[in-house]
Order: structure tokens, then C-alpha cells, then sequence
């Protein structure tokens, strides 16, 4: 990665976050792309677009209706007959709106909160994850993305253990949430990809999950 024109292996970025300062977007295409690169590189097996085991009802109406979900990106077993995927991966991108009441204080992120009770309740052999990806950030942005993150994780908790029983959250697997910052404002050596990386601790009670992110690595 570049910090002023980014590639990804052969693949050529053409939408511009900031066309001027050659600031390219990179969306939730590139980061699949990225990641079908890495696991052929590695020869790993791998699946897009993967259907859930459960059902769910995403919208807000009334009513009974479920569907099944798709995951972004998963790794799966070499062994085809072993339906269990190693590590389930949803994409998102941007900063993420946040539904408030009346009082102004948020109650959901329900962009995010859909796709964090389908990794809260499917079973995975390894661990579950989150690639988030910010066009341009420092730290107060990931700050305020955090606030998010608890939010949207108490809300999809509650929708669980309504509809599931809090039993049934997957536990037994790590989950982590990677915030990869295209262009890390406010810093030495500025504009320079950084990657974050937050845990959820799925044994904790809802309510008291909280997450803090440390960088792993800069580009």
C-alpha cells in the first residue's frame, strides 16, 4: 500500500475519496478482492457471499418473515463435506449512522447490528471478524466508531437473546474487529495506512463489553 496512490496486487483503484491528492477509495469490493488475494496467495480455501445456518428479520416492520443472511468472506475447511466455516468476515465501510431518541442518545447502528448478530450466532471453527475500512481518520474519528461499536453490540445482543436465548451466542471463538485506516490523519509521517485492531469478549455480560483498539500495524 501506498499512503498517496493505493494498488491492490493488479487490481487498479478508480474511485477517488480525494481525487486531487490522488486519495483513492478503497470499498468492500477491494477489500474482498484483497482478501480472495491473500487466501489464493496462501492457498487457503475461501467463499464469498456465504448463506447463515439461521434465519433472521433484518427489518423493523412488523411481522414474522425470516431469511437467511450472507456473510461477506469466509475461510472454510479444505474438507467440503465439513460445513463449518474457520473464520466468518463481514465488511463495512465508512463512519456508519447511528438511530437516536428522543433525547438524542443512540439506540442502534442498524447497518452494523445486523451483521454483528449473524457473527454473534454462527458457529465458526476459529473466530469471526469484522474488516472495517476508513477512507481518512485520527483518533478521534475511531473514538466516536468505537461508541458505535458498543452501541450496536448491546443492540444486537438484545435482539438475540430475545429471539435465540442468550444461550445460544456463539462464545467459543475469537472475535475481532480490524479498523483499517486508508489515510491515519494527525500523526508524524501523516497520511500513512494504519491498521487497529479491537477484541470482543463474548463471555462478558451484555452491557459490559466494552472495546478499546490498539494499532498492530502502520504501512
Amino acid at each position: 500500500m501506498d499512503g498517496a496512490c493505493v494498488v491492490i496486487g493488479y487490481l487498479r483503484l478508480t474511485q477517488f475519496y480525494r481525487e486531487s491528492a490522488c486519495e483513492h477509495k478503497i470499498r468492500k469490493p477491494e477489500m474482498r478482492q484483497a482478501l480472495i488475494q491473500e487466501a489464493e496467495a496462501r492457498c487457503f480455501p475461501y467463499s464469498v457471499e456465504m448463506p447463515t445456518d439461521q434465519a433472521y428479520r433484518f427489518t423493523p416492520l412488523p411481522g414474522d418473515g425470516r431469511r437467511r443472511g450472507l456473510h461477506d468472506f469466509a475461510l472454510v475447511p479444505e474438507d467440503e463435506r465439513q460445513r463449518r466455516p474457520l473464520v466468518r468476515v463481514e465488511f463495512k465501510e465508512g463512519p456508519l449512522s447511528a438511530r437516536r431518541d428522543e433525547a438524542g442518545r443512540p439506540t442502534d447502528v442498524p447497518a452494523l447490528s445486523k451483521d454483528l448478530r449473524k457473527l454473534l450466532l454462527e458457529e465458526s471453527t476459529d473466530g469471526r471478524a469484522v474488516l472495517h475500512v476508513l477512507q481518512a481518520a485520527n483518533g478521534k474519528t475511531l473514538s466516536a466508531l468505537l461508541q458505535r461499536y458498543e452501541v450496536a453490540l448491546r443492540t444486537a445482543q438484545a435482539t438475540l437473546a430475545r429471539e435465540y436465548l442468550e444461550e445460544a451466542v456463539n462464545r467459543a471463538t475469537w472475535f475481532s474487529v480490524l479498523f483499517l485506516i486508508v489515510r491515519h490523519r494527525g500523526r508524524i509521517g501523516g497520511n500513512r495506512p494504519a491498521l487497529w485492531r479491537a477484541a470482543i469478549d463474548t463471555a462478558r455480560p451484555p452491557g459490559k463489553r466494552c472495546l478499546t483498539a490498539e494499532e498492530i500495524t502502520s504501512f
